[in-house]
Order: structure tokens, then C-alpha cells, then sequence
């Protein structure tokens, strides 16, 4: 008889080595609350009512929406109250929302509340519901074909591999403080994005107005008006060009093809999947163009107003729905061009010049119809493009140092849990 197989995880702390125990979720859970399907009739009252808009996170501590309801609207209702320290995850239409309940509140039937026995850590079991494997049995749990559904007796009886509490503990901690310092950079990013929009709005002048709000001391000189292509000196397009019209094909290696996708507001994402060309197909593709270091990209659909500059002088092939500029030193610096395409008022005139009904876009004679405002020293041009861009490069480094932790905690969730 073949030694049975141990039901570990491949990943684990030290001191660690017993089997994990396979467990029906009613023998982990005492209450299994379904929400009733009447929606409250009266908002007003202490205990929130919540929606799946609502969890924007780990916890689940309230209303967005400011709708609460009262103890009388619940027992006259009959409606069901889900009590803190619960689990509450959602059961049809969008799957694998996870949230732990802090304090009492009601929802609606796109959740179920799972209240856990004593000897089981919450966040050990809000992890096991956002792990890899948990997510595929409750798709296999599903009732829908298309649109996911599970029951609460296909809750009650799925089966799930569970450690001791003090493992539990060790996991939960863990993954706690994982989204811990997730949610602490994600908050970063918003700051700092916020903060940039600010002084973009205060640091231009708005509409036809040529002085704005918020200056560099030393500079009182008036902006003037112009069109947009009276700063610009190089435009590089090449809209409607593919491989396939060169008689080749993109590669797995090679050039890294700038585009939309991977064209991002202050930075070239090189991380995504793109597509790349070879040798042959940059010569072919580029001519006797190259995308040198500083050189300011735009994206003219799909999305509409990314801006970047080319951050070395490594080749780049232009792909389509994104432009490239270089400025007319004398007039404006490319950095300034890259910042003053960015702003609320730039962005809002390129969207009344756009076309197509959903994915909005804009053409050269879109831009050559553009009307921008800018100082006419250099100097004061390179101070607001410089302060932007710092703020573009902490906006950066907080949203790579984000991304590998998300990649951290999409590891454990995969090799901790059984």
C-alpha cells in the first residue's frame, strides 16, 4: 500500500509539520447568515447598511453611501444583522469579494455572513477565502454557468484543509500585515496623486487667465497664448502602420514596442506584456527615426492622454495610437510639454477636440486646433516640469515597491493554503 499522501502546505513556518485536518465549512462556522431579500424601507438608525461597493479593503467598517438603519426597521423587517468578527463574502454576481465585519450591520443577498467558532483566527479565514485554491472550489460550488452563484448548503458543506490555531495564527499575522503595508502604499499613491493634481491646477493658469494661482518666487511675467504644434519642431506618427503590412511579425524579444498599453502617465511600464520587434522590423518600421532620451510620447486613444518622455536612449519602435514630440528649445522644454499635457485644463480641451462615441480619441488635427498657455522664461518652465516630475518618480517607486507586494501576497495565498 503507497504511503498516503500529507496534506501540507509548500510553504510553511518553522516548527510546523503536522497534517493540516480537511474540515466542512459548517464545522468551522456557526452561523451561516443570509440576508433577507427585502431592501430597508426606512434609513435612519445606527447600524449600516452596506453594499459591495463598500468593502474597499480587508475590513468591512461601515456605509459609503451614509445609510443606516434602526433597531426598530430591523425587528420589524425581520431583517438579518451580521455581527462583528464575522467573515462576509459575496455569493453571486461578483466573485471572491472578502471582507471581516467590524461591527454589526446588514447587507444584501450578494453576501452571506459566516461567524466563526472560537478556536478558528479571523484572519487566518479571511486569507483561506482569498487563496488560489479556495476561489477555484467555490467556482466549482457554482450553481451559475455564466454568472456565479453558490448556495449556503454548498457553503455549508464545501471542505477545506485547516492547521492548528497557533499556524493559523502565524499565516493571519502574516497576510495581515502584507495588506497592512499594501494599504499603506496604495494611501501613499493616492496622497501623492492628489497632491501633484493640486499644484497642476494651481501652477497653470485657468482658461484664458495668464497668471497662475501658485509661482516660483522671482517670476511675474505673464503667460502667453499660442497653438500647440507653434512649440513643437518634431512629430513622429505612425498611425495605421502594423507588422503585417512590413510583411513581418512582432517577436517575443527584441525592441520593446511603445504603445498605449504600455505608455502610462510619468513612466513607461515595462513590466506588462508587450509586443516586441526585431532587427529587421525596427529598420524597416522606424526608418531614418529613433526615439531619443527626453523625446515627449502621447497617447492619442485607448487611453486617450497618457504622457511620458523616453527615459533612455535604448530603440524603441512607435507603435500605434501614440506620438511622439520634440519642442522647440527656444520656446519650451519637453519636460513642460509633457507636464502642461497633463493638466485638468489641457486634458479637458483635447477631450472636447476628441472623437468616437466610447473609446475617445484624438488626431494631428485635433492637436494642431489645441490652445495652450505658457510662460514665455525656460526657467520657470523647467521648475514646474521638475517638481512634477518628482512627484511622478516617488508616484512610480511606490506603485513598483505595490506591485511586488501584491505579487508577494498572491504567492503566499498560493503555497500556504492546501
Amino acid at each position: 500500500m503507497s504511503k498516503e499522501e500529507k496534506r501540507v502546505p509548500e510553504l510553511r513556518f518553522k516548527g510546523f509539520s503536522d497534517d493540516w485536518e480537511q474540515r466542512k465549512l459548517n464545522m468551522v462556522f456557526q452561523n451561516f447568515i443570509v440576508p433577507m431579500r427585502d431592501k430597508p424601507k426606512e434609513f435612519s438608525g445606527e447600524i449600516p447598511w452596506t453594499r459591495i461597493e463598500d468593502i474597499q479593503g480587508r475590513y468591512l467598517e461601515g456605509s459609503m453611501s451614509g445609510k443606516y438603519v434602526s433597531e426598530d426597521t430591523i425587528k420589524s423587517m425581520n431583517l438579518k444583522v451580521i455581527p462583528k468578527g464575522s467573515i462576509i463574502i459575496s455569493v453571486s454576481a461578483t466573485f471572491g469579494v472578502v471582507a471581516i465585519v467590524t461591527k454589526d450591520l446588514i447587507t444584501n443577498q450578494t453576501f452571506i455572513g459566516l461567524t466563526p467558532k472560537p478556536n478558528y483566527n479571523i484572519d487566518f479565514l479571511y486569507s483561506f477565502f482569498k487563496s488560489s485554491k479556495t476561489r477555484r472550489k467555490m467556482k466549482n460550488e457554482s450553481a451559475g454557468s455564466t454568472i456565479f452563484y453558490i448556495t449556503r448548503k454548498n457553503i455549508e458543506n464545501m471542505i477545506g484543509s485547516f492547521p492548528t490555531y497557533e499556524e493559523q495564527d502565524k499565516i493571519g499575522e502574516l497576510l495581515k500585515s502584507l495588506d497592512t503595508m499594501i494599504d499603506l502604499h496604495r494611501r501613499r499613491i493616492t496622497i501623492l496623486q492628489r497632491i501633484k493634481q493640486q499644484y497642476l491646477s494651481l501652477m497653470f493658469p485657468k482658461n484664458d487667465i495668464n497668471i497662475p494661482q501658485l509661482r516660483f518666487k522671482g517670476f511675474k511675467e505673464k503667460w502667453v497664448h499660442n497653438k500647440f504644434f507653434d512649440n513643437i519642431t518634431t512629430l513622429i506618427d505612425f498611425r495605421g502602420k502594423t507588422p503585417k503590412k512590413l510583411g513581418m511579425e512582432w517577436s517575443d524579444t527584441g525592441y520593446l514596442a511603445l504603445s498605449a498599453l504600455n505608455v502610462k502617465n510619468g513612466y513607461i511600464d515595462k513590466t506588462i506584456e508587450a509586443k516586441y520587434g526585431s532587427e529587421k522590423l525596427y529598420k524597416k518600421w522606424m526608418g531614418d527615426k529613433h526615439l531619443s532620451k527626453g523625446l515627449v510620447l502621447f497617447t492619442t486613444e485607448a487611453p486617450m492622454g497618457n504622457v511620458a518622455l523616453v527615459p533612455d536612449n535604448e530603440k524603441y519602435i512607435l507603435s500605434q495610437r501614440t506620438l511622439a514630440f520634440d519642442t522647440d528649445k527656444s520656446k519650451m522644454t519637453n519636460l513642460f510639454l509633457a507636464t502642461t499635457l497633463r493638466t485638468s485644463t489641457v486634458q479637458n480641451k483635447l477631450l472636447s477636440l476628441s472623437s468616437g462615441a466610447t473609446a475617445k480619441g484624438v488626431s494631428q488635427k485635433s492637436l494642431s486646433a489645441l490652445d495652450i498657455t505658457i510662460p514665455k522664461s525656460l526657467e520657470e518652465q523647467n521648475n514646474i516640469g521638475l517638481i512634477i516630475n518628482l512627484f511622478d518618480k516617488n508616484i512610480k517607486l511606490s506603485q513598483q515597491k505595490l506591485d511586488t507586494l501584491y505579487m508577494i501576497k498572491k504567492v503566499y495565498l498560493h503555497k500556504m493554503f492546501i
